[in-house]
């Protein structure tokens, strides 16, 4: 019962946000959009945190319950209302409407709109980031156009209304099918419209032409305009229950801040929870700031970017095609290709519960890696001890305010999820090596398995790690069972985290793929020296690794000078030379490269076992990296390294200001057992 009272407020806290509400409240259920999910984060930090004592929130929980009540009933009886949108992909209203992920249960429709008021991309054209629009930029203006909306109202009496209509290409209003307002571009229109008692259907259709800024704009229409025929009685409801939903929304506030407060004066405030509080709201600001002026603006991606594959392919999964199959029948379907499932599938999530526009996606983003330092220093506390893992967080910080942030974090790119599965996988792995959990090591391989299908380049990490896992099991029991029971368990974990996508391509294509195909001729072009005759070695590859592993040692075994010179490049890249390769200087990479080489040449317990998934990961990545162009897109392919490379710098400054300290006699930072610390 103690446990159920605990967790009462959360859980009624959560259903609020999610159940749907009346829409014009703020607190409208699914889709919760971005101010509704900064607030879930700060709930959700402040309940996470340990406290001395657990603040008693049975009344906020009841009180909650007894809105998500009224919520419920309020959304049940209170009429939808706006107009009902048909988008189509051309300008001649044909073929099927597009799908909308906010509204896609909503069938031969795309969406309602509150009111017909749009300019520029805040007209809501988001299926222009549909697969079958990978093209071009700037879609919104240079796509031909055109909706169809359709709205019923009634009138108890006679009325006039003042319509008013304006746009950029054509439009018509039509009310009953007979009455006609007709603008065109540069000629709005003003009538006097008589509308009779009774029920009524206005259709508005409006066509915009190619290379054309988007407008359309229907005002004057002081009726009630609903979606569907609604019976009258209802449509009286309608202006109460909405003013009711505000109150419900206004006493959720209060309620969720006095549980704030009182969760923020139960926690014991320690400078690593103050820092870590800091972190978040930071975090939270930045996101939202990157956010805001993507919402509700349907900006088309670039076509030919990794970005508007990610998109397209995550709006099919949020309007229903999990499988991807996009009109193909089973069997004959494609692979992703280059397009990783897992981020695919994670962004489509993100959309189905945060909204069509692409404001929830960044904020995400922000949080996801606010999540992962979280991860890192969990690890740091387990290698070293938790001063030092506050201290390597603050240098992430710095780092990903540096590197991340800019350029990478507000971009849809598969990096930004793989930096927390990779950080959960690592530190799955680090307590395992601490406590050689069974429990644990089925968490890693499955966390593994997950950051493979986000990025599949983990999978050169898994092989290394099986073996280490394997030696750590030998050490401990000397039992050739302890060995086959630990690798078995490790890989089998693993497969469970890949399973789901190669289903997917079994189903969908008809080949039992396990993530996507190997771009070997990929492979072999990115690691070509210039002197090289690359369609030589090209019209050699017969496809599959072995193939690519004897055709790049061909290549060393021709050009051994050159090809030297190819691998210290990417290296010397990898770890912070950016200008190696065209790009510009990073210090700070720079710095925290250094700091991790001096680590491990300095301080034993920076080689200890516990800290061996971290190093293996480091190795696996670059390896990786070798394989392909590592200056793709800037420099982001590097970046999952510098989670942890701080870790390292960091322990090496106090093994040295300890060490400094002691030669001038003074009272020396406490030293980290060569085994690694516990927090």
């Amino acid at each position: 019962m103690a446990r159920l009272s605990r967790f009462a407020f959360p859980v009624a806290a959560l259903l609020f946000f999610t159940v749907p509400g009346h829409p014009d409240a703020w607190f409208s259920g699914v889709p919760v959009g971005v101010w509704t999910l900064a607030l879930i984060a700060v709930l959700a930090f402040a309940w996470g945190r340990p406290h001395s004592e657990r603040p008693r929130l049975t009344g906020a929980a009841l009180i909650t319950v007894v809105l998500l009540i009224a919520k419920i009933a309020v959304a049940t009886m209170a009429p939808s209302t706006g107009w009902l949108g048909r988008y189509y992909a051309n300008g001649e209203f044909a073929g099927a409407p597009r799908r909308s992920t906010e509204f896609a249960r909503l069938a031969g429709a795309t969406r309602i709109d509150r009111a017909i008021d749009f300019h520029d991309d805040y007209l809501p054209l988001y299926f222009l980031n549909d697969a079958d629009f990978n093209r071009g930029m700037r879609r919104e203006v240079t796509e031909r156009i055109s909706v169809a909306w359709t709205g019923h109202t009634h009138s108890a009496e006679p009325v006039v209304l003042q319509a008013y209509a304006e746009a950029r290409g054509a439009l018509r209003i039509e009310i009953d099918g007979s009455q006609a307002i007709d603008a065109t571009t540069a000629q709005p229109a003003t009538q006097a419209v008589r509308l009779p008692a009774g029920d009524h259907v206005i259709d508005v259709r409006y066509v915009k032409p190619a290379n054309t800024d988007p407008l359309v704009r229907v005002d004057g229409m002081s009726v009630l305009v609903t979606p569907f025929a609604v019976a009258p009685w209802r449509l009286a409801l309608a202006a109460p229950l909405r003013a009711f939903a505000r109150v419900i929304d206004v006493i959720a506030i209060a309620v969720f801040g006095y549980a704030l407060w009182a969760m923020a004066a139960a926690v014991k405030w320690s400078p690593t929870r103050v820092a870590a509080a800091a972190m978040l709201l930071l975090f939270v600001a930045q996101g939202v700031q990157a956010a805001i002026p993507l919402r509700r603006h349907a900006l088309s991606l670039s076509g030919g970017d990794d970005w508007l594959s990610y998109e397209a392919r995550a709006r099919a999964v949020a309007t229903g095609d999990l499988l991807l199959l996009f009109g193909q029948p089973l069997g004959k379907g494609d692979l992703l290709g280059a397009i990783y499932p897992g981020y695919v599938y994670f962004v489509g999530a993100v959309h189905a519960l945060g909204g069509e526009d692409l404001s929830t996606v960044i904020l995400v983003h922000f949080l996801l890696l606010y999540a992962a330092n979280v991860m890192v220093f969990r690890i740091a506390s387990r290698l070293f001890d938790r001063d030092r893992a506050a201290a390597a967080v603050a240098a992430v910080v710095i780092i990903e305010e540096l590197a991340f942030m800019r350029h990478y974090t507000v971009t849809l790119l598969s990096e930004n999820l793989y930096y927390l599965t990779v950080a959960l996988t690592i530190h799955a792995l680090v307590r395992f090596a601490e406590t050689n959990n069974r429990r644990t090591l089925a968490w890693a391989g499955v966390m593994a398995g997950v950051s493979a299908l986000v990025r599949p380049a983990m999978l050169v990490y898994l092989g290394p790690v099986t073996v280490a896992v394997t030696l750590q099991s030998w050490r401990r029991h000397r039992t050739a069972r302890a060995i086959l029971s630990t690798a078995a368990l490790f890989g089998v974990a693993c497969l469970l985290g890949i399973l789901p996508v190669t289903l997917r391509n079994y189903v969908a294509t008809g080949h039992p793929t396990l993530i996507l195909e190997p771009a070997t001729h990929a492979f072999i072009f990115y690691n070509l020296p210039p002197t090289a005759d690359a369609h030589h070695y090209l019209d050699l590859d017969s496809g599959g690794v072995i193939s690519l592993i004897r055709i790049l040692g061909q290549i060393t075994l021709d050009h051994p000078g050159d090809m030297l010179r190819v691998i210290v490049t990417k290296v010397g890249f990898s770890f912070g030379f950016i200008h190696w390769m065209g790009g510009k200087h990073h210090p700070e990479l720079l710095i925290a490269s250094a700091g991790y080489f001096l680590a491990l040449l300095w301080c034993p317990a920076a080689r200890s076992a516990l800290a061996l998934p971290v190093h293996l990961f480091v190795l696996a990545h670059v390896a990786g990296l070798m394989l392909v162009m590592p200056s793709n897109y800037g420099y982001r392919l590097v970046l999952p390294i510098y989670l942890f490379l701080p870790i390292f710098g960091v322990h090496f400054v106090f093994e040295t200001s300890r060490w400094a300290l002691g030669l001038i006699g003074r009272r020396p930072i406490a030293a980290v057992p060569a085994a690694g610390g516990h927090s």
